[in-house]
């Protein structure tokens, strides 16, 4: 490092692989390389793998600087990340979307899966990871925004391809059931109608803790909750196979009473600390570094590394109902409302999501999240907060 006048270990990889590129270029190649290499000064020639899901301005820089950038966010296309609704995720991914200028866009070479095989044992379930996420990784790389097929349609377009799957024995993981599941809170009563999106399966339940069968009881479109009780369901393929069991768990609840308060500014206060935090209970044990205000609960643009954040103020529930909330992160994070921890999504993990139900009566309640990645990289945090009973209803938030 002294004989090249190196002042940290961040400019020894950068000579690293100025270094390594000239050698592949001696020899007839081109280097590529992960997106923590972007801004080490190689040349044209190298292109950029933008993996970090939430490092999204590499995409812009790289090819602003005439690079050449395979798309492999973490967030979207890791296909040995949990399945939850990644269909969705991938079929709303648009990385020519991202403020990127004509020319730059030429330099999108295109997006790529991955599957990493650590904890994947078996090609058996490998099948059951990739697909049927590969159906629509393919719409999304190769239609045009144009010609792409919403979530729905999406759905209806592939029934033909689930015929196909069964009769190649391929072990694909049946479609979420959709419609129920998680933590459920009911006033009086409460009917649900759960679905598979896989119209060759048939869904069955059990109420007392056992594991839907063949010949456990069959779900035809509506049930009506009465008491509190646990849901089973599963849904099964022609050839007998089980898809992954839901649980849905169902509490008679009463209301949140909403507080006397009248917040005027829009959004949620943020402290950023500066602080590599293993857990939610020391986010705040580090110096503050920075106040935001952003308007969710989600990684501000502004926060690319020491994430550790602590979102505060008040949600408005527009009417007297119940609320879907979910908190989706990698690392770890936590949800309170009103002083009462709902969402318990602490420790080191990937991302993972965590959904519950909360009857919350019409007017301002507190708010409360903490966050923390403790790697840098492979942070994400999104939320999500929805009526169940008025749809239309939306939620927002003021400090």
């Amino acid at each position: 490092m002294k004989d090249e006048e190196l002042d940290n270990v961040d400019a020894l990889q950068g000579w690293f692989i100025r270094e390594m590129e000239v050698f592949f270029r001696s020899n007839g190649r081109k280097l590529m390389g992960w997106d923590e290499i972007a801004y080490d000064g190689m040349s044209s020639d190298a292109a950029i793998m933008w993996w970090r899901g939430d490092n999204w301005r590499v995409l812009s820089a790289a090819t602003a600087m005439g690079k050449k950038v395979t798309c492999s966010p973490t967030s979207h296309v890791y296909f040995d990340y949990p399945q939850d609704n990644y269909v969705d995720k991938i079929l709303k991914f648009d990385p020519l979307a991202m403020d990127l200028k004509p020319e730059q866009q030429k330099l999108v070479m295109g997006i790529q899966a991955n599957v990493w095989t650590e904890w994947i044992p078996t090609m058996d379930r490998i099948e059951y990871m990739i697909m049927p996420r590969m159906l629509a990784l393919a719409e999304t790389a190769w239609c045009t925004p144009e010609t792409k097929h919403t979530t729905d349609k999406f759905w209806d377009y592939i029934q033909p391809q689930f015929l196909r799957l069964d009769a190649m024995d391929i072990n694909y993981r049946v479609p979420d059931i959709q419609g129920v599941g998680g933590n459920n809170v009911f006033v009086d009563k409460m009917t649900i109608a759960p679905y598979t999106r896989a119209r060759n399966c048939v869904l069955r339940y059990t109420t007392d803790g056992s594991i839907p069968t063949s010949k456990s009881k069959l779900l035809d479109k509506k049930l009506t909750i009465t008491k509190d009780c646990k849901l089973n369901i599963a849904s099964f393929r022609p050839n007998g196979k089980r898809s992954e069991m839901v649980t849905a768990n169902f509490v008679r609840s009463g209301y949140l009473q909403a507080q006397d308060v009248n917040p005027t500014a829009d959004g949620l206060k943020v402290k950023w600390f500066n602080n590599k935090a293993t857990s939610c209970a020391d986010v705040d044990k580090g110096g503050l570094k920075r106040e935001l205000v952003c308007d969710g609960i989600k990684l501000p643009k502004e926060v690319d590394k020491d994430r550790a954040l602590i979102f505060d103020g008040y949600l408005y529930a527009p009417v007297d109902g119940i609320y879907d909330i979910s908190l989706t992160s990698d690392d770890g994070s936590k949800m309170f409302i009103d002083g009462k921890e709902f969402i318990n999504n602490d420790g080191l993990h990937a991302i993972n999501k965590v959904q519950v139900q909360v009857a919350m009566k019409k007017g301002y309640h507190k708010v409360e999240a903490r966050y923390f990645d403790y790697q840098d990289n492979t942070g994400a945090l999104e939320s999500s907060f929805k009526c169940v009973t008025d749809p239309n209803a939306t939620v927002t938030f003021k400090h």
